[in-house]
């Protein structure tokens, strides 16, 4: 083995003994492997305490960083060692330090992966709340939301994260929430007068993300709260429009109780109820038609909602649309 790994593959290894003789040989502590990786960026990843310590002892760089741009503080990161993290901070770890790929930071990274004690640490070091991921443009509080850490969420809007940033696309914390269904933390920004209009990349709101995915008691919240029935995104798809496309019949029947126009048309000249033709959805068409949704509409293709359901053989659906009823 080359000399200059030795030590670096003993504090992988957790040897103990052999990292003390090796330092006390003299041997730089700053030597990397072919990933650019130090001993004590190994012994981080790991949870080696005893071994990282010797080697914060005798000097070893703590912001030492690899190829990635990763330092030992982002590898103790990766599979939540507190105490590692804990002890990198107080030798001076750069608390706001980025890697190369993505420009996320430990507080990005903890929030997403749910490490709520680890977070609570790099808030009480002085950890920016409201720094945003390089890559993407995403918060702490984006993080949590989008992998359900919920109660990371809770935290970090307890320690006044703020609620309107967006990310590259134009997301704000209030439309991961509704994207994901937490509707508690919906609630929780819609009190702190999260913007409940605002429009992300492509138009689209937080309305239509909850109504696409189905989240019933979400768009009675928003809707509740002031969210506008009838925004359009770029193609000209409303809530409605979206929520009958993917079949969810109970979102339908909100967004119709708080008036959405039944008739809303978009781009391709579709309308929900064409929408939902098209993908089978035949409780979603019953719905429509009986809160009397235009049957002859055709769209840019000159194609009705009937002549969706006839083509593709949905005879429940042809029943319905002829009918009048289920079949």
């Amino acid at each position: 083995m080359d000399s200059n790994l030795l030590l670096i593959e003993a504090a992988a290894n957790n040897e103990i003994k052999k990292v003390k003789e090796l330092i006390e040989q003299g041997i730089n502590l700053e030597l990397k492997d072919k990933y650019s990786d130090t001993a004590l960026m190994k012994a981080s990843r790991a949870g080696y305490k005893e071994i990282m310590e010797i080697l914060l002892e005798k000097g070893a760089d703590v912001n030492a960083v690899d190829e990635q741009g990763k330092t030992a503080l982002r590898y103790a990161l990766k599979d939540g060692f507190k105490e590692i993290v804990e002890i990198l901070l107080d030798k001076g770890a750069n608390i706001e330090s980025k890697d190369i790929k993505y420009g996320l930071t430990a507080l990005v990274l903890a929030s997403e992966k749910g490490y709520k004690d680890i977070v609570e640490l790099l808030l009480e070091c002085g950890a920016n709340i409201n720094v945003q991921a390089d890559c993407n443009g995403v918060t702490a509080l984006m993080g949590a939301i989008y992998k359900k850490n919920e109660a990371i969420a809770n935290l970090l809007l307890e320690k006044g994260a703020n609620i309107d940033f967006k990310s590259t696309t134009g997301e704000t914390a209030l439309m991961y929430a509704a994207m994901r269904g937490y509707k508690g933390i919906v609630e929780i920004l819609l009190k702190k007068d999260a913007n409940i209009n605002v429009k992300a990349q492509h138009d689209w709101t937080s309305l239509m993300y909850a109504a696409m995915n189905g989240y019933k008691s979400i768009v009675e919240v928003l809707l509740e709260n002031g969210s506008e029935v009838d925004l359009k995104n770029e193609y000209d798809d409303t809530a409605l429009i979206h929520a009958a496309e993917k079949g969810h019949k109970d979102v339908v029947e909100v967004l119709l109780k708080h008036e959405a126009n039944i008739d809303a048309i978009n781009k391709n000249g579709s309308t929900a109820l064409i929408c939902a033709c098209i993908n089978g959805h035949k409780e979603t068409v019953e719905v429509l038609f009986n809160h009397g949704a235009n049957t002859e509409i055709k769209n840019k293709n000159g194609t009705s909602a009937l002549m969706y359901a006839l083509s593709k053989e949905y005879k429940d659906i042809e029943k319905v649309l002829l009918e009048g009823k289920g079949a």
